[in-house]
């Protein structure tokens, strides 16, 4: 009876976490959409200034909910997996990291007649730019990664290994919009859900993220702005 009563109490601790987790996605999802369609709706003039409110939204759609969830089920250093991780651990999951992405990209290109959505287009100039690496390359990979692979993984362990890297991707890929960009999305955060599991730490996945974002802005850049410079 006791065994019995035990796993019925841990079912539902599991189940717990898991509605935790959701309410976590479901709260960023929501957040994003209001102040998008506030900023949207009182935008303000000046390019630069634009971007510094987009920038804001951006940091408070994705740290405010890390912020209740963790009033919510506060979490140490330990299950954030916010610790140091070994020397040379980036430059060593870089490669494998950038290959498996360039082919999960390919594969994702015969999705992409589903996506009906415009191409990002790029502010020109010094400081715009420096705004644009601000929201597209250091927030989400800050921020995403606390998120993801710190908050909702470290809730979800006591779930299991397949269960605590499976779900945040999944949260992960739903939330990217696009199909295109949710297919990559989803086989990226299973490997850095599964990196940060095996390094103990979310930093490495950090640093991966950030610098798959820096390569899609640059390809953007020069996409949008190098064609132009050589056909002058």
């Amino acid at each position: 009876m006791k065994g019995g009563t035990t796993m019925k109490s841990l079912t539902k601790r599991q189940k717990n976490r898991i509605n935790a987790c959701i309410f976590a996605a479901l709260t960023y999802a929501a957040m994003r959409e209001a102040m998008g369609f506030l900023l949207g709706w009182f935008m303000p003039g000046g390019e630069m200034l634009r971007l510094a409110v987009n920038a804001l939204v951006n940091f408070l759609a994705l740290f405010l909910p890390c912020l209740v969830i963790l009033v919510l089920e506060p979490m140490g250093n330990r299950q954030l997996r916010l610790r140091p991780c070994k020397k040379g651990t980036v430059w060593f999951w870089l490669p494998v990291f950038l290959g498996g992405g360039a082919l999960v990209n390919l594969a994702s290109l015969l999705l992409r007649p589903l996506d009906h959505s415009a191409q990002e287009i790029l502010p020109g100039g010094l400081g715009p730019m420096g705004m644009v690496f601000l929201i597209y390359c250091v927030i989400p990979a800050v921020g995403e990664e606390l998120l993801f692979r710190g908050i909702m993984e470290g809730i979800l362990t006591p779930c299991g290994k397949g269960v605590a890297i499976f779900l945040p991707a999944l949260f992960f890929s739903l939330l990217h919009g696009r199909v295109t960009q949710g297919f990559v999305a989803f086989f990226t955060g299973l490997f850095l859900g599964w990196l940060a599991w095996r390094q103990g730490s979310i930093l490495p996945g950090m640093a991966l993220h950030f610098v798959n974002n820096l390569i899609a802005v640059v390809e953007i850049y020069l996409t949008q702005f190098a064609s132009w410079e050589l056909a002058a």
